[in-house]
């Protein structure tokens, strides 16, 4: 469904309708990664930042149906727990600096515990061949382009606010484009971890994205787009590696 998200979180993720792709990501390698522009730049980690957990992490994506022949598609949840990366916990919020990324192999389509977390809107059961039909074309080359660009990353640009009610401003990268986004986030923190949530509406337009349409627009993806996420992030150990 979308041209090329995610979260957000994110992220930003996105989702085809249930039609059979004509070409299948399988098997396709990357060709190359999301090129880093001087608004990206933020630091690599050092020993002070705290690594995101990619067991305790996760991002939800809604995506809505919409059309006179809406009765004949549904809508989805698409999430993922892979999520990586790290967070420079400062005394000051708007010093905190962040990097999360989304590895789009990771994203699953209508998991059964996702859809329920989400509510009624998503309370239909959807055949596991529709599941299959929408990951194929999110991930094919008219959308997301998983086997050109097989990961979404977040750097962020700005953080402002309280702890409660902070605005992190992103630089969200996905199938060759950049696009800057802002979304509200809380932020709670012990000795031992740090846990962000967030949860925003977005347009497609806002992620630089086109929504899926078929038949003419009579089966087609509602422009507006759900993100809910929370990531916690724990002290680095020896090993640096993300």
């Amino acid at each position: 469904m979308l041209r090329r998200l995610l979260l957000p979180l994110f992220l930003t993720a996105a989702l085809a309708a249930c039609t059979v792709p004509d070409a299948s990501v399988a098997g396709e390698k990357a060709a190359s990664e999301v090129a880093q522009t001087g608004a990206d730049a933020a630091a690599r980690p050092d020993p002070t930042d705290w690594r995101i957990d990619g067991d305790t992490s996760w991002v939800h994506v809604r995506v809505y149906r919409s059309g006179r022949l809406a009765r004949f598609g549904h809508n989805h949840v698409v999430s993922s727990h892979s999520l990586a990366g790290w967070v420079r916990p400062t005394p000051r919020i708007e010093d905190t600096r962040f990097e999360v990324t989304l590895p789009l192999a990771s994203m699953v389509v209508d998991d059964a515990a996702a859809r329920a977390l989400e509510g009624a809107e998503f309370s239909a059961p959807v055949p596991d061949s529709d599941r299959a039909a929408t990951r194929a074309n999110m991930l094919g080359p008219d959308l997301l382009n998983a086997g050109r660009y097989p990961m979404i990353r977040v750097r962020s640009i700005a953080v402002r606010g309280g702890p409660d009610a902070a605005v992190a401003t992103t630089s969200i990268a996905l199938a060759g484009a950049t696009v800057e986004v802002g979304f509200p986030i809380e932020v709670s923190r012990s000795a031992s971890a740090l846990t962000v949530r967030g949860e925003v509406s977005v347009t497609h337009e806002q992620l630089g994205l086109t929504p899926y349409s078929a038949l003419l627009g009579a089966l087609r993806v509602r422009d507006d787009i759900g993100l809910r996420f929370e990531l916690t992030a724990t002290p680095f150990q020896e090993d640096m590696t993300l």
